[in-house]
C-alpha cells in the first residue's frame, strides 16, 4: 500500500469524528509547501463554497433564504482564508 497521511476530521458540536487516508504523493503534488492539514482544511472550505455556489446560483428552483444566508457567510469565510472571493478564484461571477 502506498504511503498515505490518516487526516482526523472532528466536530465539536455533534462529537464526532472521522478519518480519512490520504496518498501522500497527492498531498505533496498538490501541497505548494502546505502543511497535510492545512491543505485539508483549504479543500474542505473550497468544496463547501464550490457545492453552495452550485445550489444558489445553479439549482432548478430558487434558493431559500437560509440557503443564501449561509452562502454570504461561507463566501465571508472564504474571502477571509484565502484573500480573494470564490468567484474570483474560480473564474465564475454572477
Amino acid at each position: 500500500m502506498a504511503d498515505t497521511y490518516t487526516l482526523t476530521i472532528e466536530s465539536d458540536s455533534e462529537h464526532e469524528s472521522e478519518e480519512i487516508d490520504v496518498p501522500v504523493a497527492a498531498i505533496e503534488a498538490l501541497g505548494d509547501d502546505e502543511s497535510p492539514t492545512e491543505m485539508a482544511g483549504d479543500l474542505v472550505l473550497l468544496g463547501l463554497a464550490q457545492q453552495m455556489h452550485s445550489r444558489v446560483f445553479h439549482a432548478e428552483e430558487a434558493p431559500q433564504e437560509a440557503v443564501k444566508e449561509a452562502n454570504e457567510l461561507l463566501e465571508e469565510a472564504f474571502e477571509e482564508r484565502f484573500g480573494q472571493t470564490f468567484q474570483e478564484m474560480a473564474g465564475h461571477d454572477h
